[in-house]
């Protein structure tokens, strides 16, 4: 049976052979009926604003960058092929996108473009909402997509790693159906995701490193944060336990015992990598009260009045 009666089977009847498809793809179909895709349409509905758009090209910067150059690097295994290649983010929003022009202009009718978001609750299966779950690389051709506006592409994603091996984003090959599902797209994709994990991973450890020479040319105590402010250090005569908040964003540190009194940028090549933050103890001045005072001379009552000052601090005091 061919795949476009397996899909219109599907569809109208909700009836499927479970021996002729991929698990993948059943996941995926089932998941889409879930989210309420309309397997006739597919075309991308939610799209980032302007301001929202240009946030996230600059919260990404680095990994756009290594994508245009893993284009330059890898292309010579894409030559005699029309294609596009397109980089998401976490969420699947298109950051970036290179390739054909005609082909370029036929994405733009389905909305596979730049700004716009490409999951499986909203457009149903495709490659890159896969890749996002699953966190695997994956082929999806013609009518493996649940909706209709996509069964004219062949596509082929992979997950990009970060520091801690969580996903931030999708590399994608797309191009016409007509293509055959080959093993060697599938490998190009998967080369160019590791390309750009690992160079966002070294990245990140060049810049730990050079934080933590940062940190301990410090005298003062702190708190060492990255530009997320997820603390990757703190001075052990700050907290319990220090080790248990690296990793946890700086919010996490108890404001009911600290103060953060001011956050130095901490720069390399002009760019804002990370944070030392300087801390102090919080003082609550809650009154005290002398029960069962009584004396009554005015030196003994100034004398409670200056341990009353002196009380929230831990200053030694000799009577």
């Amino acid at each position: 049976m061919e795949m476009q009666q397996i899909w219109e089977k599907y569809v109208l009847e909700n009836s499927l052979d479970s021996f002729i498809i991929d698990k993948t793809i059943i996941d995926s179909w089932q998941l889409s009926k879930k989210f309420k895709v309309n397997p006739k349409d597919g075309i991308g509905k939610r799209f980032l604003t302007t301001s929202d758009f240009q946030k996230r090209l600059r919260d990404h910067e680095t990994m756009v960058s290594l994508a245009k150059k893993s284009l330059n690097r890898f292309q010579f295994l894409l030559k005699n092929i029309d294609f596009i290649l397109v980089l998401t983010d976490a969420d699947g929003y298109i950051l970036w996108q290179s390739g054909n022009e005609h082909l370029k202009e036929h994405a733009r009718e389905i909305r596979f473009s730049q700004g716009y978001q490409w999951t499986e609750s909203m457009v149903g299966t495709n490659s890159i909402g896969i890749a996002l779950r699953t966190k695997e690389a994956n082929f999806i051709h013609g009518y493996e997509h649940f909706a209709r506006a996509s069964h004219n592409w062949s596509c082929v994603a992979s997950p990009v790693f970060g520091e801690n091996r969580e996903v931030v984003g999708v590399v994608d090959l797309s191009m016409p159906a007509h293509y055959p599902k080959k093993e060697d797209f599938l490998f190009t994709v998967q080369l160019i995701a590791e390309f750009i994990s690992e160079a966002l991973q070294r990245k990140v450890f060049e810049e730990q490193k050079y934080m933590l020479q940062y940190f301990s040319s410090k005298k003062q105590a702190g708190i060492l944060c990255n530009s997320s402010m997820t603390i990757l250090h703190i001075s052990p005569e700050l907290v319990d336990e220090p080790e248990a908040y690296i990793g946890k964003k700086l919010s996490a540190l108890p404001n009911d015992k600290w103060e953060i009194v001011k956050r130095d940028p901490i720069r390399k090549e002009d760019t804002c990598i990370g944070y030392f933050v300087y801390v102090k103890h919080r003082i609550f001045n809650h009154p005290f009260k002398f029960h069962y005072v009584s004396g009554r001379s005015k030196t003994f009552h100034q004398l409670l009045e200056e341990v009353q000052i002196v009380a929230p601090t831990s200053a030694p005091i000799h009577l």
